[in-house]
């Protein structure tokens, strides 16, 4: 029997209940329903580690390259900073995530950037909030940034910042999406739970707390960033991860294209963007060998061959953007019932085990002298090999002509890979 008022469940019906103990936004670090707080001193960079989460919740790409994620939409209330600002940071992290520039308009991000406030603790205003956020489907993360423009109190009266915190929790709770908080640490605190900023009541509510440590290299210049978690009510307190800020920018200051990595990754790494053909190349290899590796997965292995973290997540985009059923195993290749002189083309065992890799004949006789299959493979695999970004009518032919037809909503890369894979299975039956 419930209560009316508390809610009151037997344990039996709990257990009977189909919710997931917890879903994450990304995976061990920001919960559905849940708050989080990242917490940094001035200048940091949290808000632009906060963009770099929202361009991986986006486009499904890992954080880091190895931090899962549920993809959706997200709101981020940028109300510290200009519209300017914000654009150049969603841009920026977009970009380094590898979505192309005429891309990133269709991206489900919605952005609130004026410098005021709004008190999270008035019922009028914080109605007006989940009104407007109710507008956004499939609503996976709303970013606050930052905390001290969530409320009119004081920092220091507890009162005023559990009041504060609990309309952050009427978001999470409405909409069962992840709020991430920015907020900044004391001016001469440490790296500690007390070394947030305010009350103490201000973390109390929270599911997670992680703080952003900054390093200066000897120059003086950013060096690597420390995301050390010091609270973790719903998993075990995660290990210190150490980061490094990739960024690209223009003469006059102007961020362009960024991505954090982790530090051991960076460093493995080393190489040029130009690697784009070598990561489209791997991914093809490991496509042929599972067609069913998830994303984060795909980039896991991407980053573990020493290609960059912006190029991983740029080539499993091209993949993971279109997705037919591949369906190797199934279709193979299938007889041309078209095909000129009685031939009938490729097959998976037509004709007996011996007809594979050869044509037929009207009579039935093989011909291994007819080597029209041969050169339509040959134009296939030198095609699949080379870095066109357009498929040539004789490649479409080809195609064609074994049974490896390119859908009109696939890939171009996951065509190769459709190309290379059922070449392998074929191969393997000839």
């Amino acid at each position: 029997m419930a209560s009316a008022f508390l809610g009151l469940q037997t344990i039996g019906a709990l257990l009977n209940d189909d919710e997931p103990f917890v879903e994450w936004v990304t995976d061990k670090t920001i919960a559905r329903g849940g708050i989080t707080f990242l917490v940094a001193r001035a200048g940091a960079g949290k808000s632009l580690l906060a963009y770099h989460i929202t361009a991986c919740v986006l486009t499904g790409n890992p954080v880091f390259g190895v931090l899962a994620v549920q993809q959706g939409a997200v709101a981020y209330i940028d109300l510290d900073g200009r519209k300017s600002i914000a654009k150049m940071r969603a841009i920026a992290a977009l970009r380094g995530v590898g979505i192309d520039d005429e891309e990133i308009a269709a991206q489900p991000l919605f952005i609130a950037a004026q410098r005021s406030s709004a008190d999270l603790r008035d019922p009028i205003m914080l109605r007006a909030v989940l009104d407007e956020l109710a507008t956004i489907p499939n609503l996976l993360l709303v970013v606050l940034d930052t905390f001290s423009d969530l409320h009119h109190g004081k920092e220091g009266n507890p009162d005023d910042m559990t009041d504060t915190v609990t309309g952050a929790v009427e978001i999470a709770t409405r909409f069962n999406c992840g709020v991430l908080i920015i907020h900044h640490a004391r001016k001469n605190g440490g790296n500690e739970l007390e070394d947030v900023r305010g009350a103490t009541s201000i973390v109390a509510k929270a599911d997670a707390v992680f703080i952003l440590k900054t390093e200066r290299e000897e120059d003086d210049n950013p060096g690597k960033l420390t995301l050390l978690q010091r609270k973790a009510r719903l998993t075990e307190e995660a290990k210190p991860r150490h980061l490094i800020l990739q960024a690209d920018g223009d003469v006059d200051g102007t961020l362009q294209s960024y991505v954090f990595a982790l530090a051991e990754h960076a460093a493995r790494g080393g190489r040029p963007a130009t690697a784009a053909k070598e990561a489209d190349a791997l991914v093809t290899r490991l496509l042929w060998q599972d067609q069913a590796m998830p994303k984060v997965e795909l980039v896991k292995q991407l980053m573990a061959a020493g290609i960059a973290q912006a190029t991983a997540y740029r080539a499993a985009n091209v993949h993971y953007q279109n997705q037919p059923d591949l369906g190797v195993t199934d279709v193979l290749i299938k007889p041309e019932t078209l095909a000129p002189q009685g031939e009938t083309g490729l097959s998976n065992g037509v004709g007996g085990d011996d007809s594979r890799g050869v044509y037929q004949n009207a009579e039935g006789d093989q011909d291994g002298d007819n080597d029209s299959v041969p050169a339509a493979w040959d134009t296939l695999i030198a095609w699949a090999h080379g870095d066109s970004q357009e498929l040539p009518d004789d490649v479409r032919a080809a195609g064609e002509r074994t049974g490896v037809v390119c859908d009109a909503s696939e890939s171009l890369n996951r065509y190769a890979a459709r190309v290379f894979a059922t070449y392998h299975v074929w191969r393997a039956s000839a």
